[in-house]
């Protein structure tokens, strides 16, 4: 049996999925999981084989799950060999679920991805209730397990900064916009702590929107620090799962709320890996383990200041 779980939307957005994901394969054992999400979104997910196969929300027939069905049409046909599917869209009322509704074999649902405004559910939690009318519920969720292609992967990333065998802190100062940053020098002072009373080394990871940030960081650390830029959300979940402990913020409220704020990325990828969401943001993780393979150099990249990035991946 075929079993689809539907959730186009950001890095975190996806990962949110992760307790949706585990109930639909307790609910149909055996079957095969598909998640339909961003590609690049749903790869950790993919990776760590919580997933079975991943399709591209945004690419068609996907863009007909907001028109008008018509019988043996592009998704119609996608959806056939689905025995149960969850689509979790801000429109779980209207077009799709009538074009769910009008599938001829099979249970299917739609349902929106946040709880009602006011509703102090975690996201997560809420996704995996509102698999309820398939017979699904939410239960205890594994950490993720990256794959051991991706831990290869960061490790060839951590190599040139002499990170590749000691205990890393892992550093996220970005968190969308400038008011939903953690003050830097707090995280700074907070780092500088934990590294000066654990022996750990910093690791600054900066996304794609998190340039700013990054140098403020810099900035109240006093200098540059050792960096990997926009890694693929799989081999950062690997980098995550080898350091010794998270830093990082998350919007006010985190992901217990209505829509109006998004949990970042990085953040949920630790807490995928099974950081403590209760440490305020030092989360110590279940990987904890100080990477592998021999002690590198202790400079590496020097004409870039210690930063490396996916391109760099030989």
């Amino acid at each position: 049996m075929n079993v689809l779980l539907y959730r186009s939307g950001a890095l975190g957005d996806t990962l949110l999925a992760l307790p949706a994901l585990d109930a639909l394969r307790r609910r149909f054992p055996g079957s095969r999981v598909v998640l339909a999400a961003r590609p690049a979104y749903g790869a950790p997910l993919l990776d760590a084989g919580r997933a079975d196969a991943l399709l591209d929300a945004e690419a068609p027939p996907f863009n007909l799950l907001y028109q008008e069905p018509s019988p043996g049409d592009g998704l119609d046909r996608l959806l056939q060999p689905f025995g149960a599917s969850a689509f979790f869209t801000r429109d779980a009322g209207g077009e799709a679920a009538r074009r769910l509704a009008a599938l001829p074999r099979g249970t299917h649902l739609a349902a929106p991805p946040f709880p009602p405004e006011g509703e102090e559910v975690h996201v997560a939690e809420w996704m995996a209730r509102a698999l309820a009318p398939l017979g699904a519920a939410s239960g205890p969720v594994a950490p993720l397990a990256p794959s051991a292609a991706s831990r290869e992967k960061a490790r060839r990333l951590l190599a040139p900064l002499g990170l590749e065998n000691v205990p890393v802190l892992a550093l996220h100062p970005g968190s969308g916009g400038r008011g939903k940053w953690a003050p830097p020098p707090a995280l700074a002072r907070v780092a500088r702590d934990y590294c000066g009373g654990s022996g750990a080394r910093p690791l600054l990871i900066q996304g794609p929107a998190d340039r700013e940030a990054a140098r403020a960081l810099e900035g109240a650390w006093g200098g540059p620090l050792p960096a990997v830029e926009a890694p693929a959300a799989e081999v950062l979940a690997a980098l995550l799962a080898g350091a010794a402990a998270y830093l990082g913020c998350e919007p006010p409220g985190g992901a217990v709320r209505g829509p109006g704020s998004r949990p970042h990325g990085p953040r949920l990828i630790a807490q995928g890996l099974g950081a403590d969401r209760s440490t305020g943001g030092l989360a110590p993780l279940g990987g904890g383990g100080a990477g592998s393979g021999a002690v590198a150099g202790t400079g590496g990249a020097g004409d870039r200041k210690g930063r490396v990035g996916a391109a760099d991946i030989p």
